[in-house]
């Protein structure tokens, strides 16, 4: 288990609590923080996919910082096309993108704690369902297992 935090620079203070809160549960984290040593946009480009690549969630944080990004969009358009589990996380109050509001959005505490949840579920119930033969660990079951989790318990 490792998630992906989507953040514009300016909320990285932010993206690090919400690193340290999911540690907190044991569960990895990325921080797309790109370092200066990278010269050109195809080299970050090729670093957050790279990372991507190691995660099993995408979670984006929404604020007024990110409303103008370029990065933001971009990632969610890189996990949609791995078909990695994505959900949003409102801080100050700031409604999704409405780009945004086809996957699950955490407003609460609670609604982050139930994420969690949905990714320790997903992970047992793709454990279990494989061991029984009833179908492969691919990233569309777990991502369709995800939704479901999430969706059902945030109601």
């Amino acid at each position: 288990m490792r998630v992906f935090i989507s953040h514009q620079r300016g909320d990285s203070e932010i993206a690090k609590e919400t690193s340290e809160i999911l540690a907190s549960f044991g569960i990895d984290s990325y921080l797309d923080i790109i370092d200066d040593s990278f010269v050109n946009i195809e080299d970050v480009a090729s670093k957050i996919q790279s990372e991507m690549d190691k995660c099993t969630q995408v979670l984006v944080i929404i604020s007024e910082a990110n409303r103008n990004s370029f990065w933001v969009p971009w990632e969610v358009g890189v996990a949609t096309a791995k078909n990695l589990p994505l959900a949003t996380l409102s801080v100050e109050g700031a409604s999704p993108h409405e780009f945004l509001e086809k996957w699950p959005w955490l407003r609460t505490v609670r609604d982050f704690e139930i994420f969690v949840f949905a990714i320790r579920e997903t992970e047992r119930q793709i454990e279990a369902a494989a061991r029984r033969g009833l179908f492969g660990s691919g990233r569309r079951t777990e991502s369709q297992v995800f939704y479901k989790i999430l969706r059902d318990n945030l109601q």
